[in-house]
């Protein structure tokens, strides 16, 4: 593989299919991401930082049922009316959750 398919055409493919792949899942998931957001922004309130953990606790408290795992990162996609990101990450931490396997997950805040 050389530089040109590294940073060449094939990246900004990828990064279209990713953008695209993200517009779908705000579409096909609004009404659930919506509410998601609102949930994040009480933790943030409440605790100072949120993580996909805290929101897949509240998820099963809710009874949302099986949510698409693709939606907990897109929760945090989020864009204001000027396009600018609504979140930021301000570090790592251990997941709690035992299909996680004690992996890192983001530490959330509004910006």
């Amino acid at each position: 593989m050389g530089e040109r398919d590294l940073f060449g055409p094939n990246l900004e493919r990828s990064l279209e299919n990713q953008v695209r792949a993200l517009e779908a899942l705000e579409q096909r998931y609004a009404g659930l991401l919506l509410a998601l957001r609102e949930e994040a922004r009480k933790v943030v309130k409440r605790a100072g930082r949120v993580t996909t953990d805290d929101l897949r606790a509240i998820a099963k408290i809710k009874d949302l049922g099986d949510v698409d795992p693709h939606v907990w990162g897109a929760v945090f996609k989020e864009r204001d009316a000027a396009g600018e990101p609504v979140w930021r990450s301000v570090g790592r931490t251990k997941s709690t959750l035992a299909q996680n396997n004690g992996r890192l997950i983001q530490l959330w805040v509004l910006r």
